[in-house]
């Protein structure tokens, strides 16, 4: 999959996304029970991710041996 990081769509996401995790980074700087510390990592953790995708290489896909 290639994510072409120009498009208006593609900065629209990343936009939201990072307006996101900012809100998230604050909300853990606080005080809360673990369960929701540890819900908000992992909200931190997928946005990283999500954010991560246009520059994730492409996969190699091997084609069979010929013998």
């Amino acid at each position: 999959m290639k994510i072409d990081k120009t498009s208006a769509v593609w900065q629209a996401i990343e936009a939201h996304l990072n307006a996101r995790l900012q809100k998230l980074r604050s909300e853990n700087d606080k005080q809360m029970p673990e369960s929701e510390t540890i819900r908000v990592r992992c909200d931190i953790a997928a946005i990283k991710n999500l954010l991560a995708l246009p520059n994730k290489p492409e996969p190699i896909e091997a084609s069979a041996p010929e013998y």
